[in-house]
């Protein structure tokens, strides 16, 4: 699979996406991360994706169908070490996502601005 992920805490996931990545797997992962919250009982939640090494996305629309796995204003989704091109396409398909997404340059800088947000919706 090109996309794994890990939990950071409760409520912050960190995926890696790498290669080519399929719908398919942005619907697996869509599927793991809404179980995970599940799991920890979180009420709002954190979705960090590091695309340093992805080399193709999947179509938007299928990016924008996973996006509508997670419940509306429940969650938001940051993004890490995407190249140019892929900033712009995350940024469109961004505007078809029911949840907000933003960009940051590294992953160091993403889970600090993840754990202020999540410390803000407590």
């Amino acid at each position: 699979m090109s996309i794994t992920g890990e939990r950071i805490m409760p409520g912050l996931y960190y995926e890696t996406w790498a290669g080519n990545i399929t719908a398919d797997e942005v619907y697996q992962s869509a599927q793991t991360r809404s179980r995970w919250a599940r799991e920890d009982a979180v009420d709002y939640y954190i979705i960090i994706m590091d695309g340093e090494t992805c080399k193709r996305l999947p179509p938007i629309s299928s990016l924008s169908s996973a996006g509508k796995a997670h419940p509306q204003g429940k969650m938001h989704f940051i993004v890490v070490n995407l190249p140019r091109v892929h900033t712009f396409l995350v940024s469109v398909a961004g505007r078809f996502l029911p949840n907000p997404i933003e960009t940051h340059p590294d992953r160091e800088s993403a889970i600090a601005a993840a754990k202020t947000a999540l410390r803000e919706k407590q």
